[in-house]
C-alpha cells in the first residue's frame, strides 16, 4: 500500500469516526437546537396523547401551569429517569413550590417535584422515530451504523476510482 493510499484511508476512517461519534452522541445527550431537548418515550403512561417510541421535543422553559405537559427528572426504583407527564397542580409552600404530576389516565403520581426537577415543557412530538433512535443508541445499532458508513465510503471510493490515462504524447496509429 502506497503512502498516498494509506493517507487517504486514514482520512476516510477519521471522517467515519467523527460522523459515528457525532451520531452516537446526538441520539439523546445533545439538545436539538439551543434550549430544546428531545427524549424518546418508553412507557404508555401518556397514550393516546403521546405514544411509546415517539420523540418528544422539550423547551427548557420553566414557565408552566396545571394542565401543561412537562419533562422532569425523578427517581424510580433507585434510578434517575426522565418522565413526561401533565402538571396536575402546583402548591406554594414556605419552602417553595411543590409540583404534582399525573399521567394520561388521570391518577396523580406519587412523587413531589420542585422547579429544579423540571427539564422543560412539551412542545411537540415526532411519531415512531424513537424506534430508530433507540436502535442507534444500542450496541448492535452502533455497529450496524458503523458498518453502513464504512460500506458507503468504500462504494463512493470505488465509484470515484481514477480511470486509466492513455499516453497522449505518442498517438497510436
Amino acid at each position: 500500500m502506497t503512502k498516498q493510499r494509506l493517507k487517504r484511508l486514514s482520512q476516510v476512517l477519521g471522517i467515519i469516526a467523527i460522523v459515528y461519534v457525532g451520531i452516537a452522541l446526538s441520539v439523546e445527550s445533545v439538545p436539538l437546537f439551543g434550549r430544546y431537548h428531545h427524549f424518546v418515550i418508553v412507557s404508555d403512561s401518556m397514550e393516546p396523547t403521546i405514544d411509546v417510541h415517539d420523540l418528544v421535543i422539550i423547551d427548557e422553559s420553566k414557565s408552566y401551569q396545571a394542565g401543561d405537559i412537562i419533562a422532569f427528572e425523578t427517581t424510580i426504583n433507585d434510578q434517575s429517569v426522565r418522565v413526561v407527564h401533565y402538571v396536575d397542580e402546583i402548591v406554594s409552600t414556605g419552602n417553595g413550590d411543590e409540583i404534582y404530576t399525573r399521567s394520561e389516565n388521570g391518577a396523580q403520581d406519587d412523587w413531589v417535584l420542585s422547579h429544579d426537577d423540571v427539564i422543560g415543557t412539551y412542545v411537540n412530538s415526532v411519531p415512531r422515530i424513537g424506534i430508530f433512535l433507540n436502535f442507534l443508541s444500542s450496541t448492535i445499532g452502533r455497529i450496524v451504523l458503523l458498518i453502513n458508513i464504512i460500506g458507503i465510503a468504500v462504494i463512493v471510493k470505488l465509484l470515484k476510482a481514477p480511470q486509466q490515462k492513455t499516453d497522449r504524447t505518442h498517438p497510436q496509429r
